[in-house]
């Protein structure tokens, strides 16, 4: 594929590196959108799941343009150094400060998943599965097209899920969820165990962002072996359209 001028820019710009992941990623993506490209700086909008990476300072312009793009409603995933410019452009967002950690120990701990059942659930069983919430569905579904979904089960029902996030040519960003009344009971370790072992077999640097109040999954990736490399900020702009206008 053929990327125009602009995504040779910004790709430039965002070497293949954790710092850069979300960016690289979207850009990579092949269904997103490229505003406002200025030398190294720009935003890259993926409506589909309302993420928005930006390089550099992009003009407000173009940033308040990819929150358009997604109705208002989209997380920005920003650099510390990013985010007075991004909550000057969109003043009724709200910021959710996270660390950034990786998994690259040579050695991952000792196996968990054969504490429960945890094996690869295709796109057709994550559409069949009942009482998923449909969020989490398109999620899974979207992730099911870069590479395996892993499920732990409890009575043969699927109620905790690993996939990858977003991915470039050598890293993954990992994310889990477990259905509410099965939470705290391991099957969230499982199957991130499982899907770091997975992105390794691949070739790939297993990587994630967990907020800072999160404690519980903070408590499971140093329990995985992760090492915390950095900072960023995970900004909501649901906040932010008020009468079909957003920004200032």
């Amino acid at each position: 594929m053929t990327l125009p001028s602009p995504a040779h820019q910004l790709l430039a710009a965002a070497p293949d590196i954790p710092r850069w992941l979300e960016v690289r990623a979207l850009l990579l993506s092949g269904d997103s959108e490229i505003l406002g490209v200025a030398g190294s700086s720009g935003v890259v909008v993926h409506p589909a799941s309302r993420v928005i990476g930006i390089a550099g300072m992009p003009s407000a312009e173009a940033l308040c343009a990819a929150v358009a793009r997604c109705g208002g409603d989209a997380v920005i995933v920003a650099d510390p150094a990013q985010v007075g410019f991004v909550t000057a452009a969109l003043p009724l967002c709200s910021v959710r400060r996270a660390w950034r950690f990786v998994f690259r120990r040579e050695s991952l701990p000792p196996g968990l998943a054969g504490r429960c059942p945890v094996r690869p659930m295709s796109g057709a069983e994550v559409l069949e599965t009942a009482d998923l919430p449909e969020d989490l569905r398109a999620s899974l579904l979207r992730a099911s097209g870069m590479a395996a979904v892993m499920a732990a089960f409890a009575s043969g029902r699927p109620v905790s899920f690993a996939s990858v996030n977003w991915e470039t040519e050598t890293q993954c960003d990992l994310y889990a969820e477990t259905l509410p009344r099965y939470r705290g009971r391991g099957y969230a370790a499982a199957c991130l165990d499982r899907m770091v072992r997975e992105a390794r077999f691949r070739g790939k640097l297993a990587a994630g962002v967990v907020e800072w109040s999160n404690h519980q999954s903070l408590s499971l990736v140093r329990r995985l072996g992760a090492t915390r490399i950095g900072e960023c900020s995970l900004i909501d702009t649901v906040g932010c359209a008020l009468f079909g206008r957003i920004g200032p």
